[in-house]
């Protein structure tokens, strides 16, 4: 794990099994990592924070999907036609039940 976390974020599991009320209160300051035997179990993020990191993974999906679209529009594997040759064959299989 390549996160930064300080000793003051570090919470053992048991102390979030007897603390949970005062932890989540915490939460809304600054992130919690829980530890299980010393090593790092799941970490606690508040709401927003975590909407954020859903937005931006989102986003960097839409990067990437916009990227293959482009890099395949400037060099495209088919042309057109090649396209619609390959769709006709692909039909002609299913609707004679070839084998692929």
């Amino acid at each position: 794990m390549n996160a930064k976390f300080d000793l003051r974020q570090m919470v053992p599991i048991s102390e979030l099994h007897r603390k949970l009320g005062e932890i989540s209160e915490k939460v809304t300051k600054q992130d919690v990592l829980v530890l299980k035997n010393n090593k790092p179990e799941f970490i606690i993020v508040a709401p927003d924070k975590y909407e954020q990191f859903i937005n931006a993974l989102d986003m960097i999906e839409q990067l990437d999907i916009y990227d293959t679209v482009k890099k395949r529009r400037e060099n495209p594997s088919l042309n057109g036609s090649q396209m619609i040759e390959k769709l006709r064959a692909y039909e002609h299989r299913q609707t004679n039940h070839d084998i692929p």
